[in-house]
């Protein structure tokens, strides 16, 4: 694996959880500014969708740093960066500036034979972000658009996040959502162009597409700063994206168990 995608894995890692979806909850507590570190030791599961990838399904140690602050209006979380421009009465909206996960999943791709190489950049997108926290659960919606200029594709994101429940040193949290992408965004990465094709990769233009997803976490809080942890992600692609060449699945599921140390 080049120096190129080394960097792209250590990016993803830092930047782009594999098993939560990112969502800046207010802080309607008006609690202090403060730092959230935490380091996770465990087993992953985590096919890729990209046909050719090099990329193994199933990590037997897998670590995970997870990082985030929440200032008086700056915070960061989950890879996600940004500035609160309006919090009242369980209501908050938000700048944001968010890594486009599509970008990851083309860093990972074999170069073994140079013909089979796919080659995808790395986008950014900013925009808003509206939180809104109720006794029902919690609605987040994005819109945001490509500020690296590498494809002017856009996303809007819409998730729900029922309350989560606690039993003792137990805790259950999960989320559902959809994610429109737009026709630019798709077509960027997973379009096979005419310099791509092979024999068992002809040409395809990718249009729009609605993907959805499904988070849940469960949490046993072990010992005061030492939790167990068991995620699982699910992803059922648009048929944009699973009609590719380039991806050989509709569907994904990735799952961590591990334990977790809270640096608080």
């Amino acid at each position: 694996m080049s120096i190129r995608r080394i960097t792209y894995v250590c990016l993803f890692l830092l930047l782009c959880p594999i098993y939560t979806s990112s969502a800046a909850e207010p802080d309607t507590d008006n609690s202090p500014s403060a730092w959230d570190v935490r380091l996770y030791a465990g087993t992953l599961y985590s096919p890729s969708v990209i046909k050719d990838s090099d990329a193994p399904n199933y990590y037997p140690l897998f670590f995970k740093f997870d990082l985030s602050y929440y200032g008086e209006r700056l915070f960061f979380d989950d890879g996600l960066l940004g500035f609160n421009l309006y919090e009242k009465n369980n209501v908050a909206l938000s700048a944001i500036v968010q890594p486009i996960f599509d970008s990851f999943y083309f860093n990972f791709i074999s170069t073994e034979d140079s013909s089979n190489v796919v080659d995808r950049n790395i986008s950014f997108a900013g925009g808003i972000e509206a939180y809104f926290v109720t006794n029902y659960g919690d609605v987040r919606s994005q819109a945001v658009y490509d500020v690296t200029n590498v494809h002017n594709g856009y996303l809007v994101e819409l998730a729900y996040a029922p309350p989560s429940i606690n039993k003792g040193f137990w805790e259950l949290q999960s989320s559902v959502g959809m994610v429109y992408k737009s026709e630019k965004l798709l077509d960027y990465y997973y379009s096979v162009r005419a310099n791509e094709t092979q024999t068992d990769r002809p040409n395809y233009v990718a249009h729009d597409g609605i993907d959805y997803f499904l988070d849940t976490e469960l949490n046993y809080q072990w010992r005061e700063s030492w939790v167990i942890t068991a995620t699982l992600r699910y992803d059922h692609f648009s048929e944009s994206i699973a009609n590719s060449p380039l991806v050989d699945k509709q569907n994904r599921v990735s799952i961590f168990l591990g334990l977790g140390y809270e640096f608080n």
